[in-house]
């Protein structure tokens, strides 16, 4: 369930770009551990999970005791050319070395300063698709010159109706409308990045490094719960929708409170890390 909340490129003969040039815009990416303003979300940087244990009463005298563990991102499935054998809770974490075979990128090209006035003039939502190591744009676009400055905004997954990406016409930051779906099978790991101001004759490949902009939630059984079963989890008083701001890393217009429940019947005997939620 989904909540608001040095990079190096290599190549070698079998993996480099076709017809590859260093006057022409590709990315590589990279997935990072933490989530989009981590840190000014008061949390904590490492690479640990969150953790709250619950008591429920199971109707006969008897306490359970239900741990829920958040963080940033989930693993989705499936996507094209990924496949993977785990067992593994719907609340997993996309790792590092785990991306969407395609994005949305845009790209700001002007000659002053950055400013919440420009456009995504040079191009807008072009799908930057996997290729060797890197990602290549369906069109060619080249580094536009020493006269200007460039400013790169990528999303994934792109064409996602839950994850609406701004007008080219809105001047300023972009931002992305999301709405997350009731049905727990269609919630994706929304990944974002941005770049620094970059010169227009940087002429090198252009490294994308991707953060959550959401948080997973999976819940797991602990030594401390009896055994039993949980048939259901419920998230209630949740809000489902809310803009995010790919700059500022922010959400803004967070509303329409909503309940996400799983039924699961699940059977546990009472061991530590058991997963309720199994792909």
């Amino acid at each position: 369930m989904l909540l608001f909340g040095g990079i190096i490129f290599l190549s070698s003969c079998d993996d480099r770009f076709e017809d590859f040039s260093y006057d022409i815009l590709y990315f590589t990416s990279y997935v990072d551990t933490l989530a989009s303003g981590a840190q000014s979300r008061g949390g904590s940087v490492s690479d640990s999970l969150s953790h709250i244990v619950t008591a429920l009463d199971d109707g006969i005298g008897k306490t359970l005791y239900l741990h829920t563990e958040y963080t940033d991102g989930i693993l989705s499935f499936p996507f094209d050319g990924y496949a993977e054998t785990l067992a593994s809770t719907r609340g997993a974490r996309r790792s590092s070395n785990i991306m969407y075979d395609s994005f949305g990128v845009s790209a700001y090209s002007y000659t002053d300063s950055w400013s919440e006035s420009k456009t995504p003039n040079y191009f807008y939502n072009a799908t930057a698709s996997k290729s060797g190591s890197g990602y290549k744009l369906s069109s060619t676009y080249y580094w536009p010159g020493a006269s200007y400055k460039m400013k790169f905004f990528a999303y994934a997954p792109k064409d996602n109706r839950n994850y609406v990406l701004s007008a080219s016409t809105q001047a300023g930051s972009p931002t992305i409308s999301v709405t997350i779906p009731s049905n727990v099978d269609d919630q994706k790991d929304l990944l974002v990045a941005k770049t620094d101001e970059l010169d227009g004759n940087t002429n090198t490949v252009v490294p994308l490094t991707f953060s959550h902009a959401l948080t997973a939630i999976r819940f797991v059984c602990g030594d401390d719960m009896q055994g039993g079963t949980v048939k259901s989890v419920s998230l209630k008083n949740v809000y489902s929708k809310g803009t995010y701001n790919m700059e500022t890393e922010s959400w803004s217009s967070v509303n329409t409170p909503a309940t996400f429940s799983q039924t699961l019947n699940k059977s546990t005997a009472g061991t530590a890390n058991d997963p309720l939620v199994t792909e």
